[in-house]
């Protein structure tokens, strides 16, 4: 019920968004390399998932933050603008920035290296 509740109120206020360029080109291939990242844990090895994990975290940390997002927003004036923080948002005024980035910058990147690890070394030995 909470569920139905949740997607009713993101699609009305996706609905309400106005800015052309929300849903650019540039929108769906950054949510695809989301996707694709996130479901890594399920045909990725975990030692594969921890280095490209650790490259991106470096590539990021030299360039100061992700290319796709500059593209995207440009160099926001914003400190750490990133995509899921952009739209969620437009969703939700009132979320808290540091914790929504403290949880896709590093617990989020840990539960898929867990997962993947399972899969891996537990469920496929």
């Amino acid at each position: 019920h909470f569920l139905i509740i949740l997607i009713g109120k993101l699609l009305k206020k996706i609905s309400l968004m106005q800015n052309k360029k929300d849903f650019s080109g540039i929108f769906w291939f950054h949510l695809t390399l989301l996707l694709i990242s996130y479901s890594s844990f399920l045909w990725l090895h975990w030692k594969v998932i921890f280095l490209l994990g650790i490259i991106l975290r470096i590539y990021r940390y030299l360039r100061g933050g992700c290319d796709i997002t500059f593209l995207e927003f440009g160099r926001v004036s914003e400190k750490h603008q990133t995509f899921t923080g952009y739209y969620l948002k437009k969703i939700f005024p009132n979320y808290n920035q540091k914790r929504l980035n403290f949880f896709f910058d590093y617990i989020v990147p840990i539960l898929i290296l867990i997962f993947a690890y399972l899969r891996t070394e537990v469920i496929l030995k």
